[in-house]
């Protein structure tokens, strides 16, 4: 009978050591508790982020000013007619060579009847008047990019003073260009912001005179070879921005 308690007093004991066991060991990592209904989320799921896009307080704001020009109505009116002009210009010098071309054949067929030294002048005129016409096509393609980089020089020289106010008016101290920053939330740039304003103000920019060799308000002139950010007096300040727009880089 002693001995029969005696075992049950060890068994009784040893449940209770594993017991405390049990109770001490931690969780396993892998097994958490988890609701029956609840879906299980994802392993490798990142925590989430702010909406980067969304607008934010900051004193430097961000500007592509390619998109800038590109995108306003004064980059796609000034987009059209420099389409429409290489386009008039191509077919032009489809159809002069298409002439210069039938002009050497007739020189060629002819150059059995005629002396060496008649055809000789004649051939030398012929690669004179090729060699003029060339160079005329030449200038009139290297026009077409003069007159993109004016009208940009145009469409800069309008935008800093609705840029400026835009500084101003966000509470920043400059517009740095997009294309030097290395990273940057979406939310501080404000092309588009930019776009509606210029759009809202100067339209297409038809009625604009052409660019003055410097801005009247005495500001630096934007210049197409050299970006630079376009920076503005405090918010507080109620003077004219002081700085230049960043100028895109030459289209093709």
């Amino acid at each position: 009978m002693a001995a029969g308690r005696a075992a049950a007093l060890a068994l009784a004991l040893a449940l209770g050591a594993g017991m405390a066991l049990a109770q001490a060991a931690p969780a396993t990592p892998d097994a958490p508790a988890v609701a029956p209904d609840a879906p299980a989320a994802a392993p490798d799921a990142p925590a989430a982020a702010p909406d980067a896009a969304a607008p934010i307080t900051s004193p430097v704001l961000t500007l592509d000013p390619e998109r800038l020009f590109a995108g306003s109505l004064y980059g796609k009116r000034v987009a059209g007619e420099i389409e429409d002009r290489a386009r008039a210009l191509g077919a032009e010098n489809r159809k002069i060579e298409a002439d210069l071309s039938a002009e050497e054949r007739q020189l060629t067929d002819e150059r059995a009847k005629m002396a060496p030294d008649a055809f000789r002048k004649l051939a030398d005129a012929f690669d004179a008047k090729v060699e003029g016409i060339r160079a005329a096509q030449d200038a009139k393609n290297r026009d077409l990019d003069t007159l993109r980089e004016d009208e940009r020089q145009r469409f800069l020289e309008a935008a800093l003073p609705i840029l400026g106010q835009l500084v101003r008016d966000s509470g920043a101290v400059a517009i740095l260009n997009q294309q030097a920053i290395f990273l940057s939330f979406r939310g501080i740039d404000v092309t588009d912001r930019a776009i509606a304003r210029i759009d809202a103000a100067i339209g297409d920019g038809h009625q604009l005179e052409p660019p003055a060799t410097a801005p009247a308000d005495g500001a630096a002139a934007p210049s197409p070879a050299a970006p630079a950010p376009a920076t503005a007096p405090a918010p507080a300040s109620g003077a004219a921005p002081s700085g230049t727009v960043p100028a895109a880089p030459a289209g093709n």
